[in-house]
């Protein structure tokens, strides 16, 4: 394993790693998702949102903002999850910072579409978001069983009728809900590590859900495995309650 230690940002505080970030994220979506159903969704889509940011050129940024140009840190998550066949989180972290995209055409490879990303992102090959992220496998457990249980769109595309309309809108409301989750997990996480605001009736949780995961754990760069990640969550919907 390597020694490196990645960074998710930097604030007055000093630095917060991409584990403790996406594993902080991870949970919050995920408690947030089981209020409808969707534990598994929220928490992975919470835990790749950035792996963009194990790239060279990412670390670069963060350690020399003044000198380093933007840096797209959300392609690399959605590749993944569609890659393990979850294309409604993946969409999901495409757009966690710029909004949900038009999902476009399956065939497209110009312009700003979920579609058009995708395609351009994998034709790249060893150039690609996600190739060039790979030390994130060194540090996030997820086990393939974990992919299995996300949610599978219901191919309504393809459909016609009043059940192909039924099952497209409830596909786009559930990747709506899972935005929803996963913007909120990522801000809460980032407001409570860059100003640590005592008096936001959030903060309670977020102390609990971080004593719970382990400081400790967190900091040597190694995720909790996928099981406390999920007990975590479960800990964030009974919090909530």
């Amino acid at each position: 394993m390597t020694s490196m230690t990645f960074y998710a940002r930097t604030s007055d505080h000093g630095y917060e790693t991409c584990v403790e970030h996406l594993s902080m994220a991870g949970c919050l979506a995920g408690g947030f998702a089981q209020v409808f159903g969707h534990l598994d969704d929220g928490l992975l889509a919470g835990l790749v949102h950035d792996l963009g940011k194990y790239s060279d050129a990412f670390q670069r940024r963060i350690q020399d903002p003044d000198h380093s140009g933007l840096v797209d840190h959300s392609t690399a998550g959605a590749m993944l999850l569609v890659q393990h066949g979850c294309p409604l989180a993946s969409m999901a972290v495409a757009g966690h910072h710029a909004g949900l995209p038009d999902f476009g055409s399956r065939g497209e490879l110009e312009g700003p579409t979920y579609s058009a990303r995708m395609n351009r992102a994998f034709s790249a090959g060893s150039c690609g978001p996600l190739a060039l992220s790979k030390a994130w496998e060194q540090q996030l457990n997820i086990p393939q069983s974990a992919f299995e249980k996300g949610t599978k769109p219901s191919n309504s595309i393809a459909m016609s009728g009043k059940s192909g309309e039924q099952s497209f809108y409830s596909d786009m409301m559930l990747t709506r809900m899972l935005f929803s989750t996963l913007v909120d997990g990522d801000r809460l996480d980032a407001e409570f590590f860059t100003s640590n605001r005592e008096n936001r009736t959030e903060h309670p949780l977020l102390e609990s859900l971080k004593e719970y995961l382990g400081a400790d754990s967190l900091a040597s760069e190694q995720a909790p495995k996928w099981d406390k990640l999920r007990k975590a969550s479960l800990m964030v919907v009974s919090e909530c309650d």
